[in-house]
């Protein structure tokens, strides 16, 4: 009888520790955490009026880095330049599949306007 009961309240251990604890998600998208804001371009006479929107092809690397920045659209006076810049300093979480981290590739849009 007594070797049931130990049985018994082993398994129930076991139940609660695994249920207790929660398991690595085996797939997540990728989530950019902070994307810096391109500051609106100036020239020595004060600030550019530009309006438009700067397309980037960005690799998302799995370690957590920024990769390749492909330009896709641009915008003159420096715009893409800083547009590309800010890219740079994105700070985001790799997209996971099947328990690993992975490199993707995603388009992001800087937008310049007179606010």
């Amino acid at each position: 009888m007594k070797h049931y009961i130990l049985i018994l309240l082993v398994t129930v251990f076991l139940t609660v520790a695994s249920v207790a604890q929660p398991s690595p998600q085996p797939d997540s998208p990728l989530f950019i955490v902070h994307k810096p804001k391109a500051e609106y371009p100036t020239s020595e006479g004060g600030t550019v009026c530009i309006t438009g929107t700067v397309r980037l092809r960005i690799e998302f690397l799995a370690s957590g880095e920024i990769g390749t920045i492909t330009l896709i659209s641009e915008l003159p006076i420096g715009a893409t330049e800083i547009a590309i810049e800010a890219a740079r300093k994105i700070v985001f979480v790799p997209e996971r599949r099947n328990f690993e981290n992975v490199t993707v590739h995603k388009i992001v849009f800087y937008n310049f306007g007179i606010d």
